[in-house]
């Protein structure tokens, strides 16, 4: 349904994270929590023996606590460097005061309506939150390992100017935003799964500096063994955002309540984006969208999406920015395996296979004018005058065009040692719309197939990608 609607329309104490210096590893991983080689989420077993989970921790005065009632006493005398330890049962919501910490045996044993920092050095470990939310509040720090479920509104609120790590966790089906990061100094995910709704959801993390390419502060992101699962309108979106990852992979998003996009990661007003061991999968929408953004990617795997990779405006804003993929997997995506548009510069696609790209019906351009929807199954689209380098790139198995080259491409473009294989030989490398004698340039060819030059128009050319919006 999603994506034929698309193709019509397209602190004061040091806190251990666990009993001793590291989370536990895990007995077993549950169904659906690997990340990799890694296991995400909640840890199966209590983090501690004892019921007060309170061996191996630093702690100034330890308050143990059976009761709601006592609950409310502990945090009203809480001081900085209290640690609040919880016996197994359900509690009201707190607001915790600067510097203390909450602790209890496990997600599975504890329970908390909502929590909510009062001041900077806050640590939860070992709870569920349930219907509420866990909010960090404006400037405030705090360390989170726990599980927050059915949040009514955002699962995890990282306030303005906080700073927020994240380890050993879970969200699942919030309202919102799984995880929302608006403005904020540092926003850190280990190890942990946010898991959208079925239906009346929205993104699973969006980390946003509010002015964009304006931004003058910096909003530092990063993410290592996380999984992004079933989220929707956008798995990841990072937007003015310094961001790191690692072994992350974003699979099943889809259209949000308005039909709103339904992509895997987006990354757009001057983003920069380091990434390792990155898989985006079956999503609605696009694998990924970078727009007038950095990447340098090693090791991308993309399949299965209605768009696999999609880079526009690369260097518009931000002269000498790069969009640089190695060693990428693109297989199977939908319409386009990978497309650069909008006169970006810089990008550098490099032992990297694209391989079977099956036909949707997308939205295109035909001679440069909206012409509704058109049959395509390109595995690499190239167009705007972009300026691109090809290296040690295969491209196969594709439906419709295997290179499609529209009208010139930027100085410095190249295309060197590509191979084309699975019939995509046949299909071979396309520059149409071409026009020498207004100016329109070719890529360099080296060790590749040679190009096929038309001045008219073979194919209709893909329109570009709207940036998901907030919700």
């Amino acid at each position: 349904m999603t994506r034929r609607l698309l193709a019509a329309f397209v602190s004061f104490i040091v806190l251990p994270v666990g009993c001793a210096d590291e989370p536990p590893a895990p007995s077993g991983c549950k169904e659906g929590n690997t990340i990799g080689d890694v296991c995400a989420g909640v840890p199966n077993d209590p983090v501690c023996a004892e019921e007060y989970c309170t061996e191996s921790v630093a702690c100034a005065e330890i308050i143990e606590v059976n009761s709601g009632a006592a609950f409310g006493e502990a945090v009203g005398r809480a001081q900085a460097g209290t640690c609040i330890a919880l016996a197994t049962g359900s509690y009201g919501a707190v607001i915790l005061p600067q510097g203390v910490s909450l602790l209890g045996k496990g997600a599975d044993f504890v329970t908390i309506a909502g929590i909510e920092t009062g001041g900077p050095g806050v640590t939860v470990r070992g709870v569920s939150i349930t219907s509420g939310s866990l909010t960090v509040r404006d400037g405030d720090t705090a360390f989170l390992m726990s599980r927050v479920v059915d949040s009514l509104e955002d699962g995890i609120t990282a306030g303005t100017s906080s700073s927020v790590t994240i380890d050993a966790s879970e969200v699942r089906n919030a309202k919102r935003y799984g995880v929302s990061a608006f403005d904020v100094v540092g926003l850190t995910i280990n190890n942990s799964i946010i898991h959208g709704k079925e239906a009346g959801g929205g993104p699973g993390v969006w980390a946003q500096c509010s002015g964009g390419c304006g931004c003058t502060g910096s909003t530092n992101v990063s993410l290592s063994n996380v999984k992004l699962v079933g989220n929707q309108v956008v798995g990841l979106s990072l937007v003015g955002a310094t961001a790191t990852l690692h072994n992350v992979e974003v699979k099943n998003t889809t259209v949000g309540g308005n039909f709103e996009a339904g992509g895997g990661i987006s990354a757009s007003g001057c983003s920069q984006v380091t990434a390792t061991q990155l898989s985006i999968v079956d999503n609605a929408d696009f694998g990924m969208l970078l727009d007038d953004s950095s990447l340098d990617v090693d090791g991308l795997k993309v399949s299965g999406n209605l768009r696999g990779l999609w880079m526009q405006k690369i260097g518009l804003t931000r002269p000498g920015w790069k969009a640089v993929v190695r060693n990428g997997e693109l297989t199977g995506n939908l319409g386009i395996g990978v497309g650069v548009a909008e006169d970006s510069v810089g990008v550098e696609i490099l032992q990297t296979t694209i391989s079977e790209t099956k036909t949707i019906a997308l939205p295109v351009l035909v001679n440069g004018v909206s012409a509704g929807a058109q049959n395509v199954g390109d595995g690499l689209t190239w167009k705007d005058e972009s300026a691109v380098l090809l290296d040690n790139v295969t491209v196969m198995s594709s439906d419709r065009a295997s290179v499609l080259i529209d009208g010139g491409v930027g100085s410095g473009s190249s295309i060197a040692k590509l191979v084309l294989s699975g019939g995509d030989e046949a299909l071979g490398i396309i520059q149409q719309n071409f026009d020498a004698g207004a100016g329109d340039m070719q890529p360099t060819v080296v060790d590749s197939p040679s190009i096929t030059v038309s001045m008219e128009e073979v194919h209709g050319v893909p329109d570009n990608i709207a940036i998901p919006p907030t919700i």
